[in-house]
């Protein structure tokens, strides 16, 4: 599920904040968003990610709860699994019934200001497996892609509500946003199951949901 989390209208263009969810069955976990040899992993704009270089991380539970509301931070881009900040895990917008911790004066006008898709929570520390995404940090970028790399938590772990909906990601950009992504997920009782954007191969299983790049640009 892809959630317009916040639009910022500037002078020359929009700055759109998009976050990515994982709709689990109950009592299932996400374990590990992964590229492979066959299955690339690629998040995509047609424009650059916007960073924000003061208190930004590439990793969302790396993101100082305390300087949310502070500059651009809480437009931050980032990948995560579930966690919104070292202190808060994400859910979406329309689940969030806490109020918000960005009432700053440059939300105050926002919707964000009566609710911020976070709650406090323990968060996990996301694990990364060969993953770079440099154009998540300071340098500039359109596109992160990789074919043996993964971020994951161990253990795995589910959303904050009984919907079960687990963050894996925010960009903001002014451009498209497309991607092509690859999850394991953790059954009830053990095991797991894959779920790819393409060409499954023995028990994993193809979800359309995975792909949302342009038809053209799919193999």
């Amino acid at each position: 599920m892809v959630e317009k989390y916040h639009q910022l209208v500037r002078s020359t263009d929009t700055l759109t904040t998009y976050r990515i969810y994982v709709d689990l069955a109950p009592e299932h976990t996400l374990q590990m968003v992964f590229g492979s040899t066959g299955h690339p992993l690629r998040i995509e704009s047609t424009t650059e990610f916007f960073n924000d270089t003061l208190n930004g991380a590439m990793y969302g539970d790396r993101i100082d709860a305390d300087r949310l509301a502070e500059g651009f931070t809480a437009l931050d881009s980032w990948i995560t699994i579930n966690a919104g900040s070292d202190a808060h895990a994400g859910l979406p917008l329309d689940k969030d019934t806490d109020g918000s911790v960005l009432r700053s004066k440059r939300y105050r006008k926002s919707p964000l200001a009566r609710a911020d898709g976070l709650v406090p929570a323990d968060v996990k520390q996301v694990v990364d497996f060969k993953m770079q995404p440099g154009y998540l940090g300071n340098i500039r970028g359109t596109t992160i892609l990789c074919v043996d790399c993964a971020w994951s938590v161990l253990g795995g772990t589910k959303g904050v509500t009984t919907d079960n909906m687990v963050l894996i990601a925010q960009i903001s950009t002014t451009g498209v946003l497309s991607y092509e992504l690859n999850l394991q997920i953790g059954r009830p009782g053990g095991g797991f199951v894959r779920y790819v954007a393409m060409g499954p191969q023995g028990d994993e299983i193809q979800h359309p949901a995975l792909d949302n790049r342009p038809q053209r640009l799919r193999r």
